[in-house]
């Protein structure tokens, strides 16, 4: 057992470092040419898979793909849209292929605090219609700013809460007609808009999933059956990067 230690000590001794090469601890330079190659190789095929899949997005039409198309914008381009996490995960677990790394940089426990909650849940079964932005106003053509999006569904279907919270608010806004508000942990408010019939009072908890009401008749400034809205700390984001999945029927 001495012996052993002596070896490793030697090895490691930083006196002897630049002598002491990667070359000695392998059994020779064909195990590091294998698993740099093995890595190359692997970083490679994911580049291009990853190239290849964005192109066969784009060059998608129709419906479904202005909405894949729009969440794939904002994901890649918006400021707020940080991948430095999603980078560093990749690093990690994909391109290093290091388990000891990967152990090193690993969260300890669960949940950590900034951590975004889980996905919100899509409110109802229907067709998007009107994205979160600019867009042009159907009173008067104007740009005015959008803060949430529209989905076109059946007159009375079933809306749903998009994630767990309490309710915060029910009321008849002037624009988006019977309205309710539900407040949920990690700062975020869920809006939604133009209901024909409200299920729900306010101070009630209500789970992800849960039926909030029945969406009202299309028509109007708002565009379609119901308005969503998504508040983070107060300032409206655009719903769909929340969203756990994105199709043209939502």
């Amino acid at each position: 057992m001495k012996e052993s230690w002596n070896d490793w000590e030697e090895v490691w001794n930083p006196e002897n470092f630049r002598s002491n090469n990667l070359g000695r601890m392998f059994s020779s330079d064909r195990m590091l040419l294998q698993v740099w190659t093995k890595r190359f190789f692997y970083q490679t095929g994911i580049a291009v898979l990853l190239f290849f899949l964005l192109l066969a997005i784009f060059q998608w039409r129709g419906p479904a793909a202005m909405v894949v198309q729009e969440t794939v914008r904002y994901v890649l381009c918006a400021e707020e849209s940080d991948l430095t996490p999603v980078l560093e995960a990749m690093a990690r677990q994909g391109l290093w292929l290091d388990s000891v790394d990967r152990q090193v940089f690993q969260k300890e426990g669960g949940r950590m605090p900034g951590d975004s909650p889980e996905p919100l849940a899509i409110p109802v079964s229907g067709k998007y219609v009107r994205g979160f932005g600019e867009i042009e106003s159907p009173v008067d053509g104007r740009l005015v700013f959008h803060s949430g999006i529209d989905i076109l569904t059946e007159t009375g279907a079933p809306v749903r809460a998009s994630l767990d919270g309490e309710v915060v608010n029910v009321y008849a806004d002037p624009v988006l007609g019977r309205t309710v508000e539900i407040q949920h942990d990690y700062g975020l408010t869920t809006v939604y808009g133009n209901f024909g019939e409200i299920l729900v009072e306010k101070g009630q908890w209500i789970r992800q999933g849960e039926i909030i009401g029945k969406a009202g008749e299309a028509g109007g400034s708002h565009g379609g059956n119901l308005h969503f809205e998504v508040r983070e700390n107060g300032k409206p984001v655009d719903p769909l990067a929340k969203m756990a999945t994105v199709r043209t029927s939502i």
